[in-house]
């Protein structure tokens, strides 16, 4: 029985020390690139945000980091919100733009979402850390005949949204290669 613990004990404690700590760095790469170069018209963008209704205020800061990058561009954008939650903050649905685009105005549709969502050290309000997935489906007007997609990883500190700049930055080269 002794033999049994000393060799339990020696094997957790071995693995305690080979497990190798990695550093969390804040910034955005991009994991998977399926979007061709030639994408095709880039005149016109209708970018539909999907999700739960609490990430109004990630998406309309992405929005504002969007607008910024396609202003000097000659692409129209516009924005969806498809935002639905089974009880919504009352605060979250009165930011939720209320104005929908018809998808068939748009030469491309630009399907935004988060997955695999992960947070750690909530205990610390500055140092708090986020782990996500941004979505991108870019679909060819209202048929909903996909393009491609791509999947941006993202860590950020503090808030979800402090990377949406980089993010903006990403969705624009994607979509202009």
């Amino acid at each position: 029985m002794k033999r049994y613990f000393i060799l339990a004990l020696l094997f957790v404690v071995s693995n305690l020390y080979c497990q190798k700590q990695e550093k969390f760095k804040a910034g955005i790469n991009l994991e998977e690139n399926n979007i061709p170069s030639n994408i095709g018209s880039m005149e016109s963008v209708l970018f539909v945000f999907n999700g739960d209704t609490h990430l109004i205020n990630f998406y309309l800061d992405l929005t504002k980091h969007l607008k910024k990058r396609f202003k000097k561009s000659k692409t129209e954008i516009n924005f969806n919100y498809d935002l639905y939650s089974k009880k919504p903050l009352v605060a979250d649905l009165e930011l939720i733009p209320l104005k929908k685009y018809d998808k068939s105005d748009y030469k491309l549709i630009c399907l935004v979402s988060l997955s695999e969502f992960n947070s750690w050290d909530n205990h610390l309000i500055e140092n708090r850390k986020q782990n996500y997935k941004l979505n991108i489906v870019i679909n060819r007007d209202e048929s909903n005949q996909m393009v491609e997609s791509a999947k941006i990883n993202v860590n950020s500190n503090y808030t979800i949204a402090t990377q949406n700049k980089n993010s903006s930055k990403l969705i624009f080269d994607l979509l202009n290669n």
